[in-house]
């Protein structure tokens, strides 16, 4: 059976800030082209076949790899402008909440040197796992009602956080070096805010989808330019 190609785009919106702008604020979608299957259904099973535990909530979801709206928006793509500083203050916090046995959300970004904080709201034990390619960073039991764990990032790049206990839990801590980033919704849709007049490199990352990088340059003159749209085909 042949495969149909998968193309992964941007399309940008740039709207200056004030009447002599600096910074501007970025809209952009994030969409595919081509034939996208529908998610699968995952089954909450333990790893050695057994059923859903009370706490974990329904015995199947649906699984969050990909995501796609009906007009081709790409949910959980992060979005970045490399060089662009001046979009949020660091380093932040951000929270990763376990519930029904569901990392929510399912992916969450923050710039280098921030800290992620994993939550257990759950009535049931997890196993914490944070790995950054193959390297383990993190490794502890979490019980009822515990403390939440935290951790410093001072890597860039994806991290990926798993639960030892529950095998289908996963979620995406994407480390930036700027801190101009976001997570698409639903619709594929996202907004990079204050960014600084120049030229940046804008970057998106999907955990199936791959990585596209384009040349933006922000203005400094009052304008919204045409949507830019750029293309490539995913592997």
């Amino acid at each position: 059976m042949t495969s149909k190609a998968v193309w992964l785009g941007v399309a940008l919106a740039v709207v200056a800030n004030g009447a002599a702008a600096t910074a501007a604020e970025v809209r952009g979608t994030v969409r595919v082209v081509g034939a996208v299957p529908p998610p699968p259904v995952v089954a909450k099973t333990s790893k050695r076949g057994g059923s859903v535990e009370a706490g974990c909530g329904d015995p199947t979801m649906v699984s969050p790899r990909l995501l796609v709206a009906a007009d081709g928006g790409v949910r959980h793509a992060v979005v970045w402008m490399a060089s662009a500083q001046a979009a949020r203050p660091a380093p932040p916090t951000v929270l990763l909440d376990q519930r029904r046995c569901v990392f929510e959300p399912h992916v969450v970004t923050l710039p280098v040197g921030g800290e992620v904080a994993i939550r257990n709201s759950d009535s049931v034990l997890h196993n914490v796992r944070m790995f950054r390619g193959a390297t383990m960073l993190m490794h502890a039991w979490q019980k009822v009602d515990a403390a939440d764990l935290t951790w410093r990032l001072t890597e860039p790049g994806p991290h990926v956080v798993r639960c030892g206990v529950h095998p289908w839990m996963y979620a995406w801590v994407v480390v930036t070096p700027s801190r101009a980033a976001a997570v698409t919704d639903a619709a594929g849709q996202f907004t990079l805010a204050a960014v600084p007049a120049g030229r940046h490199q804008l970057y998106v990352w999907h955990e199936t989808l791959g990585t596209l990088e384009v040349s933006v340059t922000i203005g400094e003159e009052e304008a919204t330019p045409e949507p830019l749209i750029v293309w490539y085909r995913s592997r």
